[in-house]
């Protein structure tokens, strides 16, 4: 694993495990003063702190490793502007405009054919994650070289492939969009700097926050208050509780700047006004007036939210202590009129982001509905409803498994318990966040709590719909696996029934096949037993040798950013880079060429084992005829159960 990658997952994972844990101490505390009955407190409050730990950490693991990404490669949003005009630029072509440079009409080819191979994909239910690398990969490239020679200004660049490119801009008079392009990418850099900054200071603020909330669990938590009145078990508990407002300060800062730099990159809000602005100019329709108001709603929900968190900091300033009371004439100015503010803003910022994402979950939904109408009237197709799709889909399931694998009743029980207990723990944990930020004065807790779980369940829905991996439905599958087991093993002998002539597959009797029937049952284990990617074999399209030299350019260029090391064999690169590589009209022998360079004192080769590595990978991606397309293969046997409907 790369260093950077190795880096980045450890701090993701210990940034979600302090400020998930942190969270959960405040809903632990948060739902213990809600009932007066101490072991009913207790539990519920246990409770409320397993399911929000759960949830958020799902939630703060992916927005933390989203914004160190973000951190780790700086040049996202460069990369993003080149994205957008490239994209803005070939919609408006066509791969017959002959004079159209080939790199263009290279990922016109890219782009078109990665969305078929989705599409494809997706009518057989199948994923094929390595195949949509093969593709989204080269595209990657391209953006990253547009990018890092068009989007900043003034460029001087004397490479042939740069001048023909720019010079096919000018003849098309599309330079003043691409100058537009560089203007916005410059208003965005400063943007983005002032967002590190708040972020930095919001992360401060909620340490400092955080160091009032965790003094509650002093007093209110008689096992922690305990602690705390021994001197033996005061000092580490102040050190362990010191740490966790360390972290969950760290992760709030995460978390605020790419709750911000999404708002930036996506232009959310700019979309989502335009998006409600064209609903009100189209014809009225039932269903366009419900997404009105469930976006209304969601709006509504998020200003709530974003007061009800200034109303508890604001009363948490005047009614709670730090845990070190030394803190408490410093901070209470700070935490009576800064610091409200400034989480407002932040939570706003987190509020309205998600809320945009719910939104675009709405009107994909809504999007996908409509397609799946017109489908259905092109293919006059499931002209009977609901019914004739399970008829269908029963009569699908009888063409692959016998009678006694349909009547599995663990995987009938499985079917009837996953989800309903998937929901229902979904809502424990909304509830178990609502305690977290029910304290604004002169508003009953019941009412604040309420409201909070409400606007919660509304933001964290684009977080779990779809995902099938999230760490609740992983922690539920491991409770659950004697079900998986039982219907597995059900399944397996029940199969032994299928003959050859009737073209249902039955497991071998073999260990083997025992672990493939688990597979398809779903069991917990092989979420994590998976494949590890292997290297494309051959180029997805036959490139261009203008696309080949940019691609190749970017590979090296990406390489030698990643190892600074021998820089003698770096200044070898650069003078073929620069010198060779653009009169280059076969990649192929370029690359044999440098295999072969020796230096003229030592006769040693110039190029190590890494570069020689870099050099196959090149000639593999880009010379390598494409192999036949495995997603065209016949779908495999789908299983029918937890795993499909999970």
């Amino acid at each position: 694993m790369k260093k950077n990658n190795l880096l980045r997952n450890f701090l993701t994972g210990f940034l979600t495990i302090g400020a998930s844990l942190t969270l959960g101490l405040l809903s632990f505390s948060g739902t213990f003063i809600l009932t007066a009955n101490v072991p009913l407190a207790i539990g519920l409050a246990s409770s409320a702190f397993v399911l929000s730990t759960m949830y958020e950490g799902q939630i703060y693991m992916k927005n933390i490793k989203n914004s160190l990404k973000k951190l780790f490669f700086p040049s996202f949003m460069k990369q993003e502007m080149a994205r957008q005009f490239l994209n803005e630029l070939t919609e408006q072509q066509t791969l017959n405009n002959q004079n159209m440079p080939p790199l263009f009409k290279d990922y016109i080819k890219l782009q078109t054919e990665l969305k078929e191979l989705k599409k494809r994909l997706k009518k057989q239910e199948k994923k094929d994650k390595q195949a949509i690398k093969r593709y989204s990969r080269p595209i990657k490239l391209i953006e990253k070289w547009f990018a890092n020679n068009f989007m900043q200004h003034p460029q001087v660049n004397v490479n042939s492939d740069y001048l023909s490119i720019f010079d096919w801009i000018q003849q098309k008079n599309l330079n003043g969009r691409l100058f537009n392009y560089q203007e916005k990418y410059q208003r965005r850099k400063k943007i983005l700097l002032a967002s590190r900054i708040f972020s930095f200071a919001a992360g401060a603020f909620m340490g400092l926050g955080t160091a009032y909330l965790l003094a509650e669990p002093l007093t209110v938590i008689p096992f922690i208050a305990a602690l705390a009145a021994t001197p033996a078990t005061a000092i580490p508990l102040f050190i362990g509780l010191s740490s966790l407002t360390v972290l969950a300060g760290a992760a709030y800062a995460l978390l605020t700047y790419n709750c911000i730099s999404d708002l930036v990159q996506r232009e959310s809000i700019q979309n989502g006004l335009k998006e409600i602005k064209n609903l009100f100019s189209e014809t009225f329709s039932w269903k366009k007036l419900g997404k009105v108001i469930v976006i209304m709603l969601l709006l509504a929900s998020s200003i709530a939210l974003t007061l009800c968190t200034a109303g508890t900091w604001l009363t948490i300033a005047q009614t709670g202590r730090p845990f070190f009371n030394a803190l408490k004439t410093i901070t209470t100015p700070i935490m009576l009129f800064i610091n409200p503010i400034v989480m407002a803003i932040s939570a706003g910022a987190f509020n309205v982001a998600n809320t945009c994402e719910t939104c675009e979950e709405i009107s994909g939904f809504f999007k996908k509905e409509k397609e799946e109408e017109n489908e259905e009237k092109d293919k006059s197709k499931n002209k009977e409803g609901l019914t004739s799709r399970m008829r269908d889909k029963f009569v699908t399931l009888k063409k692959k498994e016998n009678l006694g694998q349909i009547l599995n009743p663990f995987r009938i029980l499985l079917i009837l318990t996953f989800s309903p207990l998937r929901v229902l723990l979904f809502l424990g944990h909304l509830a178990s966040i609502g305690a977290t930020a029910d304290r604004v004065l002169n508003i009953p807790e019941m009412l604040t709590l309420f409201v909070i779980a409400f606007t919660e369940m509304l933001e964290d829905f684009h977080y779990f719909t779809g995902n099938k991996l999230d760490i609740p439905t992983r922690i539920l599958k491991i409770g659950l696996s004697p079900l998986f087991i039982l219907s597995a093993t059900w399944n397996f002998f029940a199969s032994m029934a299928n003959s050859e002539t009737s073209g249902k597959k039955a497991f071998p009797f073999s260990f083997e096949g025992f672990f493939k029937a688990c597979k398809k049952a779903g069991f917990f284990i092989f979420d994590y037993l998976k494949k590890e990617d292997k290297e494309e074999n051959g180029a997805v399209i036959n490139f261009s040798p203008s696309s080949q030299r940019i691609i190749c350019q970017q590979m090296i260029e990406d390489s030698r950013k990643k190892e600074a090391s021998n820089p003698q064999a770096n200044w070898e690169m650069t003078q073929a880079l620069n010198n060779d590589l653009p009169a280059c009209d076969n990649i192929k022998e370029w690359l044999e060429s440098q295999r072969n360079k020796k230096h003229t004192e030592t006769g040693m080769t110039v190029y190590n084992e890494r570069h020689l590595t870099l050099f196959d990978k090149i000639e593999n991606r880009l010379c390598t005829a494409p192999p036949a397309s495995a997603s065209s293969e016949t779908d495999e046997q789908t299983p029918v159960g937890v795993k499909g409907i999970a």
